[in-house]
């Protein structure tokens, strides 16, 4: 494909919001790395606080990147969200 590598790996990051050049715009790319990121940690912990020490930050930055993200936690399936 003629895509860069970043964009062959990450097709998610093509939006409407990509500059002229093919790739995201720099805050669209930050915002779907760090969301990916968040959930990941989600998925491989059981807390939010447990998440957030996985990532190296706090609690409080996780929670409200989640409702920032509007990331459905339901999803995730942990009773101790």
């Amino acid at each position: 494909e003629d895509l860069p590598p970043i964009l062959q790996k990450n097709p998610s990051l093509l939006t409407s919001q990509s500059t002229m050049h093919g790739y995201p715009s720099l805050k669209e790319a930050v915002f779907e790395y760090e969301k990916r990121l968040i959930e990941e940690a989600l998925q491989n912990t059981r807390t939010i606080g447990d998440a957030a020490e996985m990532l190296g930050t706090y609690r409080e930055y996780i929670s409200r990147k989640i409702k920032e993200y509007k990331i459905d936690l339901a999803k995730f399936k942990q009773e101790s969200y």
